[in-house]
């Protein structure tokens, strides 16, 4: 064996071993994006506090991660803390201006806080950089609706079946709408 093959071989068998000697779900260093999906492992679940410590992970590593901040908006808006959450949807948004879920998810929680304007607003923007994007119909029907446009609303959920014929959202709005 060549002195190069053989240094080679001897660098990758120290990597391969030094691997095996990590605790089981160790890793030598974790990325942001692993944050981010155990974080939304964790948010899937319910635990809003477990996600929120994840997406902070990933914040720290990487603090122009768009996603993270979106992940962490929707996390704060489970555990009710709607001003922090909309902070992080306009975190995400200005490092992103060009992500139509940040819009759609941050009209979902002005939408809470009784800013029907301002949702119906975010979704008009999240429909103009994505027409498909069901969530942003069905969430400016149901502020269409909040606001007595009652046909405006019914338009917006038929557009958002349209899309996903399994968007129950869209669906209960319509319907309360009729």
């Amino acid at each position: 064996m060549k002195p190069v093959a053989r240094t080679f071989l001897i660098a990758f068998l120290i990597a391969f071993l030094s691997l095996l000697a990590l605790p089981a779900g160790a890793s030598a260093k974790h990325k942001p994006v692993d944050y981010i999906t155990r974080g939304n492992a964790k948010y899937e679940k319910g635990d809003f506090d477990g996600a929120l410590a994840d997406y902070d992970r990933a914040i720290a590593n990487n603090p122009k991660s768009a996603v993270a901040y979106d992940n962490r908006g929707n996390a704060k808006d489970g555990k009710g803390d709607l001003d922090g959450a909309l902070a992080d949807y306009d975190r995400s948004i200005a490092i992103n201006p060009k992500d139509s879920k940040a819009y759609s998810n941050r009209s979902g929680t002005k939408y809470k806080q009784g800013d029907f304007d301002g949702a119906i607003a975010d979704c008009d923007r999240a429909i103009a950089i994505n027409p498909k994007n069901g969530d942003a119909y069905s969430n400016r029907g149901l502020a269409r609706k909040s606001k007595g446009d009652l046909e405006g609303a019914i338009a917006d959920c038929d557009r958002a079946i349209a899309i996903n014929p399994k968007n129950d959202h869209a669906y209960n709005t319509r319907g309360i709408a009729k």
